[in-house]
């Protein structure tokens, strides 16, 4: 994405595995970025969603250091509220309420920010 000059962050069940509460390897990586849209790749065997969103939440976003170099991640709860709210792109509400049982343990009451209020929608907060 550094080559496209795009904000990014991987999130969904990848951001999960991240944090530890992954229990299957997902088959395939979400990446959230902004708008043009992006059609699905394939890179090395894996196939990579982009969904496109407004706007990056720059303080809900974690570095992760791979082998390649540093990642973007979503944080634990800005993961929690993608899963909930892209719940059909990850296999449905039962997949999510296991993941979200296993990142319940990295939230805190004090990561609802206001900066989280305003990036995710109400309807994901409350579900």
């Amino acid at each position: 994405m550094k080559h496209l000059r795009r904000d990014y962050y991987v999130s969904l069940l990848n951001a999960a595995a991240y944090h530890g509460a992954s229990h299957q390897q997902p088959q395939e990586y979400f990446v959230m970025t902004g708008f043009p849209v992006l059609r699905p790749t394939i890179k090395r065997g894996t196939r990579i969603n982009y969904v496109s969103i407004k706007s990056i939440p720059g303080n809900l976003i974690e570095k992760h250091k791979t082998e390649a170099g540093y990642l973007n991640v979503s944080s634990a709860v800005l993961t929690a509220c993608d899963l909930v709210q892209y719940e059909k792109r990850v296999g449905g509400i039962n997949r999510v309420a296991t993941v979200l049982n296993e990142l319940s343990e990295a939230i805190r009451p004090g990561d609802f920010t206001p900066e989280l209020m305003h990036h995710t929608q109400v309807t994901a907060l409350f579900h």
